[in-house]
């Protein structure tokens, strides 16, 4: 269980470490403090990583690294508010989603590793 975790606060250190100042925003950075808003992709039924409970709010582990993303997002921008938009994704819809730009942040289980 402590890989989501490492993996989530890796991709968190580089998304922190990948600008210096807030004159050298571009990308996904940039969107998001013009916006004061991140999109994540969820899955609704990709239990335990991601899916909806009883309020259809979505919750797992996966989100659970999204949220902490999140917040070291807002830090490094200096943002008081970080909107959250939800947006659901399937597995044939998240990399499109992600590539044009719909979602900047996917929930998504880690990848297994198959032994042979």
């Amino acid at each position: 269980m402590k890989r989501p975790r490492v993996i989530g606060l890796a991709v968190a250190a580089a998304i922190c470490t990948a600008q210096a100042t807030a004159e050298e925003l571009t990308g996904t950075l940039r969107k998001i403090k013009e916006t004061g808003a991140i999109s994540l992709g969820y899955r609704d039924s990709s239990i335990p990583f991601s899916y909806l409970d009883d309020d259809q709010k979505p919750i797992g582990f996966a989100m659970d690294i999204c949220y902490k993303i999140v917040d070291a997002v807002k830090k490094e921008l200096k943002l008081d508010k970080l909107a959250i938009e939800f947006t659901p994704v399937t597995s044939s819809t998240r990399i499109p989603l992600l590539a044009n730009g719909t979602i900047d942040l996917n929930a998504e289980r880690p990848p297994t590793t198959q032994i042979v």
